[in-house]
């Protein structure tokens, strides 16, 4: 059995199956939890992308250990979409495999893809644009969590809080209005970017949603977009079948 993996900065998720068939996915918080899961689903291969190289050294560390064979997803891969970066060795491989994967979305549903654009909403809130199968580039900014917690620490008296505190745009007490601060500038964020690539490009981009955050993001934004889970294992999963054509 193979295991994809999608290493982020604070979980890894993964999808156990073959190269046409996902039998078990979810997500894990340690090594460890990883560690057991591949014994118990007898894992012969790994292909994973990173962005959390302590992680992923653990990761090889424990294949090599176990003669488990390892692949990883990284900007030299064959990714079926040219690299248009100005610095592509800094360009985070999570950023690139979610794009992949929105594009196998799209093929598959036999959409147009002209112009898609990934928002993944997790430490970090990246804005991801592929413009006639070239990666173009895009945004970063801080996630809500890391937002949360940036208040917290830079300041003596505001609280530390989470996603669930969030109830209106418009606090009546500090700590609601620490959420609607931060939720606003979030999807502010997000609506405008969105807004300034479709002008600069001239037509309405496809929208995909994926990370941690996203889902109560697009709750409260009403932003019309797709959401997928595992868009960046979608994208792992499809860089590596091409390699397997390579082969063949």
């Amino acid at each position: 059995m193979i295991a994809f993996l999608d290493i982020g900065n604070s979980r890894i998720k993964y999808a156990f199956g073959n190269e046409s068939e996902i039998s078990n996915s979810g997500f894990v918080n340690s090594i460890s939890e990883l560690n057991q899961l591949f014994y118990s689903n007898n894992i012969e291969k790994v292909i994973f992308s990173s962005v959390n190289p302590a992680i992923s050294h653990k990761v090889e560390n424990f294949s090599e250990e176990s003669g488990i064979e390892k692949v990883e997803i990284t900007i030299k891969s064959n990714l079926g979409i040219k690299i248009n970066y100005e610095t592509p060795h800094t360009l985070g491989i999570d950023r690139v495999c979610g794009i992949v994967g929105a594009k196998s979305i799209l093929e598959n549903k036999n959409l147009s893809d002209d112009l898609i654009v990934t928002v993944d909403c997790g430490t970090a809130t990246t804005i991801n644009i592929l413009y006639k199968n070239n990666f173009v580039g895009g945004l970063i900014a801080p996630g809500l969590t890391t937002m949360f917690k940036s208040l917290n620490q830079n300041t003596s008296l505001l609280p530390e809080l989470d996603n669930s505190s969030f109830s209106s745009f418009i606090g009546k007490n500090t700590k609601d209005s620490i959420s609607a601060g931060v939720f606003s500038a979030s999807i502010g964020y997000i609506k405008f970017s969105v807004s300034k690539i479709e002008e600069e490009f001239g037509i309405q981009p496809r929208l995909l949603f994926t990370g941690g955050n996203a889902e109560i993001i697009l709750k409260n934004s009403k932003i019309d977009a797709m959401f997928v889970d595992d868009l960046v294992l979608r994208g792992v999963m499809d860089i590596y079948k091409r390699s397997q054509m390579e082969i063949i």
